[in-house]
């Protein structure tokens, strides 16, 4: 059974054969104005201080057991873009 072909795929086709048609009509120099870009999720937690962890206690006393914190308290998205 054929795949039919999804909007967006064929809205990839289409921008793909117009970039052909720019580069046949412009060769190299169209290729050095293509500007090309990503992005991706950071995790990223917040670190407890020194001086947050601090505590007052006897010299005798057990060390106070640490309980681990979340992997990831939050998330930004980072977008980048370069050229050549």
């Amino acid at each position: 059974m054929p795949c039919t072909p999804t909007t967006e795929l064929k809205g990839r086709v289409d921008a793909c054969q117009e970039i052909l048609k720019h580069f046949k009509a412009e060769g190299d120099g169209f290729l050095g104005r293509i500007v090309t870009g990503d992005e991706t999720w950071l995790h990223y937690h917040q670190a407890e201080t020194n001086k947050a962890s601090q505590e007052w206690r006897h010299t005798s006393s057990p060390k106070p057991k640490k309980f681990l914190t979340q992997p990831s308290v939050g998330k930004v998205m980072l977008t980048f873009f370069w050229d050549e």
